[in-house]
């Protein structure tokens, strides 16, 4: 099984988390944001700007299952915490 997978977490200048999983985190987060469009951080990168997000990777070299699952516990953590932007994955 290929392990060419990304989990990466966005954070917000008022702390709220958003989290992901990508194959390409460069292009995921290429222009400002653009391929966010229509997701529950939209909103955040309009208020604060992109370069007022913090862009983090987490976890390298993942397979696809691991990185869904990763990403999974992740939200659901934050859920608990209140601080998750995630509405799905």
């Amino acid at each position: 099984m290929e392990k060419n997978y990304v989990v990466y977490q966005h954070v917000t200048p008022d702390r709220m988390y958003y989290f992901g999983q990508t194959q390409n985190v460069e292009k995921r987060w290429e222009c400002n944001g653009i391929h966010y469009k229509r997701t529950s951080l939209q909103p955040y990168i309009e208020k604060y700007g992109w370069d007022n997000i913090k862009h983090i990777v987490l976890f390298r070299d993942q397979t696809k299952e691991d990185a869904l699952w990763i990403e999974d516990f992740l939200i659901e953590t934050a859920r608990e915490d209140g601080v998750c932007i995630n509405k799905q994955r």
